[in-house]
């Protein structure tokens, strides 16, 4: 799930969240970015509390967004979250993690990301960013800021056979596969809604061997 936006006290959104994750038993839960809506120390201390409350302390993929680097989110991120960009395997899915928050991926990031392409797969490789190079279905600014970096980063998750991209920052689920690779907007975590499903929700993945599946829940 991307963008719940916490900011203050009230974790109603945050806590269904959890729940859920918590009553279906999943294996672990990603947050797509945006988890905090001002940057604010406090805020990251809150969101990580209540992730540990929940069971999840371990098992949470932190993806850095736009709204998590104001002020002096970034440090507050990389002290209390984990660095901005790296990879995790869990199970038979690799995750490849970018640092989009200012709305670009780089060329530090993007050689990176070709690097860990070319090791040994995965069943599933996914990639997870905030900033996504598009938002399927929808004319929207909301997406990688670069259109020449963001066709060459689809041309290279084709090229390897990566199976998904997923990210937030447009405030709607949407998702379409391109060239083989399955891109998945998920921010449904708060935020002003959005078309075409203007409800908050999270989505929950389902691994089956060589088939992944992705199932929005609206709350």
């Amino acid at each position: 799930v991307g963008d719940v936006h916490l900011g203050g006290d009230d974790t109603s959104r945050l806590r269904v969240i959890l729940q859920a994750a918590q009553d279906h038993n999943d294996a672990f839960i990603i947050f797509l970015g945006d988890m905090i809506d001002k940057g604010v120390k406090a805020d990251f201390e809150t969101f990580i509390a209540q992730v540990k409350e929940f069971g999840f302390e371990n098992r949470a993929i932190y993806v850095i967004g736009n709204h998590d680097i104001f002020d002096d989110g970034w440090t507050h991120f990389r002290d209390l979250m984990g660095p901005s960009h790296y990879d995790v395997t869990l199970g038979n899915c690799r995750f490849l993690i970018l640092d989009s928050a200012d709305g670009m991926i780089g060329e530090g990031q993007t050689e990176w990301l070709e690097k860990r392409l070319k090791e040994p797969a995965a069943v599933h490789t996914i990639v997870l960013s905030h900033y996504l190079p598009v938002v399927p279905g929808q004319r929207t600014y909301l997406k990688l800021a670069n259109a020449i970096e963001s066709m060459n980063l689809m041309k290279l998750l084709t090229r390897f056979g990566v199976k998904a991209w997923l990210g937030g920052h447009y405030h709607s689920f949407t998702q379409a596969e391109i060239d083989k690779v399955t891109y998945l907007v998920a921010g449904g975590g708060g935020g002003r809604r959005m078309e075409p499903l203007k409800e908050f929700f999270y989505v929950r993945a389902t691994v089956q061997n060589s088939r992944l599946s992705f199932q929005p829940h609206i709350f």
